[in-house]
């Protein structure tokens, strides 16, 4: 994301996920990639637990624009301060120097101060699409409505459901584990049927608004 002057690092606004693995704690939310001889990549990872998370271990993919892999690293970071419900920072160091265009996390181990593991199993994976909007007017009405945290309409998919956020949950998950917000809320309020019906409404009290002002 550039400014008026470029920046020194190259800011990716989100992962592209297809397949999740639902039961793990940690979200990985963004990355600063690693350019003009910068020797790491910042990770903002997100805990979703109610636990605090001490050490994390990554799967870290970078690649060029083409898709060509340019390093698969490997990371553990200890000595963590990962609040519940809070994001927190992870730098992972990046030998040579790479200009990569896209990047991949996978979160594989996760440390809690209570002395538990969670290990990433590759079968309690699932695939889903995401369903994030590109910017557009389209993208703001929805958060004027659902908040800034909105990244899509509430779709059902085979086996869950994909939040207003843009999380997925299983199917008999009530409430998002990211945002917290009720499954049935979540689709009668901030589906796209649900926001054109609130968008109609607005529009049409500013109309009757105007109407009243002018026969003053």
């Amino acid at each position: 994301k550039y400014g008026d002057a470029a920046p020194l690092i190259r800011v990716s606004e989100g992962l592209c996920h297809t397949c999740e693995n639902l039961t793990c704690p940690v979200e990985a939310w963004r990355a600063v990639l690693p350019e003009g001889g910068r020797g790491e990549c910042e990770v903002t990872l997100f805990n979703l637990s109610s636990l605090q998370v001490v050490s994390v271990e990554v799967t870290l993919l970078l690649s060029s624009a083409d898709g060509e892999e340019t390093a698969k690293i490997i990371h553990r970071s200890r000595g963590m301060n990962g609040a519940p419900g809070k994001t927190f920072l992870m730098t992972v160091p990046v030998e040579g120097h790479i200009s990569p265009e896209k990047y991949e996390v996978t979160v594989e181990k996760v440390w809690f101060d209570n002395a538990s593991v969670w290990r990433r199993e590759k079968e309690n994976t699932i695939t889903y699409t995401p369903n994030n909007l590109h910017r557009s007017a389209q993208l703001t009405t929805l958060r004027s409505i659902a908040g800034e945290m909105a990244s899509g309409y509430p779709e059902q998919q085979k086996g869950l459901w994909v939040c207003v956020c843009g999380r997925p949950n299983l199917d008999d998950a009530s409430l998002c584990a990211r945002c917290h917000r009720e499954k049935a809320e979540v689709f009668a309020r901030f589906s796209r049927e649900a926001v054109d019906a609130v968008i109609a409404q607005r529009e049409a009290a500013l109309t009757e608004h105007g109407r009243e002002t002018l026969q003053q």
